[in-house]
C-alpha cells in the first residue's frame, strides 16, 4: 500500500527520507552501495523529491514520486507519477586539474545546484532550462581530463504526441 501526507504522521510536511534499492550497473556499479536515500516533500499521496541523487538512476530533483511504508518503518521508492523536468550528472573531479570549489562555483553559475560527497564526487541538479549551458561545459570538462562524467537521470521533454519519458 502506498503511504502519503498524512501516512508517516507528517501532517506539516516536513523532509521524509525515500530509500532507493539502486539497479547496479552491467560492472557492478556502484559497488559500494546497494541503496540510497534521498530526501522528499509529501505531497499529497505521493513525495517530491529534494535531494540530488550521487547514485540512483531513475529519478532526479522535483520528480514526483510514490513510495511504500516497509515493515520495518522505511518508505523505498515505487515509481515515479510526474517528472520535475530536472535532470542529474554526475562528476568525479580530478582534483589534481581542477578544484571541487571552482567547478561547483562555474556550475551554479550556470543555473545548477550541486550536492558534494567523498570529497570530490559532485552531483549536479539541472532545471530544463539551464540544460544545454551545464551539459557543454561538464562534456568540455570531462574531454579535458578535469572530471568524470556520468549521467544520470536525463529529462526528455515530451516527444510530438505529448509523452514525458
Amino acid at each position: 500500500m502506498s503511504q502519503g501526507f498524512g501516512s508517516v504522521g507528517s501532517m506539516n510536511a516536513e523532509p521524509v527520507e525515500i530509500w532507493f534499492k539502486l539497479v547496479k550497473s552491467a560492472d557492478g556499479y556502484p559497488e559500494s552501495q546497494d541503496w540510497e536515500e534521498l530526501w522528499a516533500r509529501p505531497a499529497g499521496e505521493s513525495y517530491r523529491i529534494e535531494s540530488t541523487p550521487f547514485f540512483e538512476n531513475r529519478v532526479s530533483k522535483g520528480d514526483l514520486v510514490v513510495a511504500t511504508l516497509q515493515g520495518d518503518g522505511f518508505l523505498q521508492f515505487e515509481r515515479v507519477v510526474e517528472r520535475g523536468r530536472h535532470s542529474t550528472f554526475r562528476a568525479l573531479i580530478d582534483v589534481a586539474h581542477a578544484s571541487v570549489e571552482s567547478v561547483t562555483k562555474e556550475l551554479k553559475s550556470l543555473g545548477a545546484e550541486c550536492e558534494i560527497t567523498l570529497d570530490n564526487l559532485v552531483a549536479i541538479d539541472v532545471s530544463e532550462e539551464a540544460m544545454k549551458a551545464v551539459e557543454d561545459f561538464l562534456v568540455r570538462g570531462n574531454d579535458d581530463g578535469r572530471w568524470a562524467l556520468q549521467d544520470g537521470f536525463i529529462f526528455q521533454p515530451p516527444n510530438n504526441a505529448g509523452v514525458v519519458q
